[in-house]
């Protein structure tokens, strides 16, 4: 919602001009992560490790839609075009922590917690703006 000009304090009614904006859009990220971890333990050591990691994160935006409403007074207009990122790429630090668990035929489970704080958000105005601090859980099993 926006107001423009001056409101006439004699009359009972908001005189200024009023403007809404409804907008709802649907993007697609693709998320590239590059880490480096640090086991407790040595890679030929048996036994389950925790590990320490950390890197970055790229996310590139893709198949952006948006839907917008624009009401004027009485007058509303309809449009479908997208809304423009501040970047197509945007950039993040990427910390975490986790385990790794080995069984006897040599399948191994990690479960891990990581945290990215994005330097970068692909949207940042006043009608769309990324969220800065990002966490997962994420459970592998690899064999």
């Amino acid at each position: 919602d926006t107001y423009e000009g001056t409101d006439n304090p004699n009359t009972p009614l908001d005189d200024r001009k009023h403007t809404t904006i409804d907008e709802s859009s649907i993007v697609k990220y693709w998320d590239y992560t590059f880490l480096v971890r640090r086991y407790t333990k040595d890679h030929f050591q048996s036994g389950h490790r925790a590990f320490f990691e950390g890197g970055i994160n790229i996310r590139d935006a893709r198949s952006i839609r948006s839907e917008r409403e624009t009401t004027i007074g009485a007058t509303t207009t309809s449009d479908t075009k997208p809304i423009v990122p501040d970047r197509k790429m945007g950039r993040g630090l990427v910390g975490g922590i986790g385990a790794q668990f080995i069984d006897d035929f040599g399948v191994k489970l990690v479960p891990e917690f990581r945290y990215t704080r994005w330097i970068q958000p692909t949207f940042d105005n006043l009608s769309t703006t990324s969220r800065k601090n990002q966490f997962e859980a994420i459970v592998s099993i690899t064999f």
